[in-house]
């Protein structure tokens, strides 16, 4: 079951980098929202951060 979770994290891990790197993502993401709601998100992702980035490990 742990392996299985592994193979999903990575792929998942894979498909976000595969997502965030598309040049649509900027303009369909972020380009239109106001820059103080981006700071907003920004602000509460880097408070919840170190809670998060260890489920982003692919187990290696």
């Amino acid at each position: 079951m742990l392996e299985l979770y592994h193979n999903a994290a990575s792929t998942c891990s894979q498909k976000v980098r595969m997502i965030l790197a598309r040049p649509a993502f900027a303009v369909a993401v972020t380009e239109w929202l106001p820059e103080p709601i981006l700071a907003l998100f920004r602000a509460g992702g880097e408070a919840v951060w170190p809670e998060v980035e260890p489920l982003t490990r692919s187990g290696d």
